[in-house]
């Protein structure tokens, strides 16, 4: 079984299941599992382990793309003030080599 597919039955059998930041596993609720899914949570610890922190690192480019999505769209005084300032400047006149 997948870590994946076992944090699936945890949750799904109301545990909290979270990681450390030791990397420890650690399960709440785990009086109220079914018989065997601790021992089999137990058993599979590395592979628990290994699924949350993928979830944890999924949620982290998650939020940084939506904090940059943020960042991108804000309005930006400095550049509509850079912009003004283009638009109003003269045109820039071509120089052609040995003319004037």
């Amino acid at each position: 079984m997948t870590g994946a597919a076992l944090l699936a039955r945890l949750s799904a059998a109301g545990a909290a299941v979270t990681l450390d930041p030791d990397g420890r596993v650690r399960i709440a609720g785990a009086a109220r599992l079914p018989a065997g899914l601790l021992d089999l949570a137990r058993r599979n610890r590395e592979a628990l382990a290994d699924a949350l922190a993928r979830h944890r690192l999924a949620a982290f480019y998650v939020q940084a793309a939506g904090e940059a999505l943020a960042a991108l769209t804000a309005p930006d005084p400095d550049l509509d003030r850079e912009r003004s300032g283009l638009a109003a400047a003269p045109a820039p006149v071509a120089v052609v080599a040995g003319k004037a």
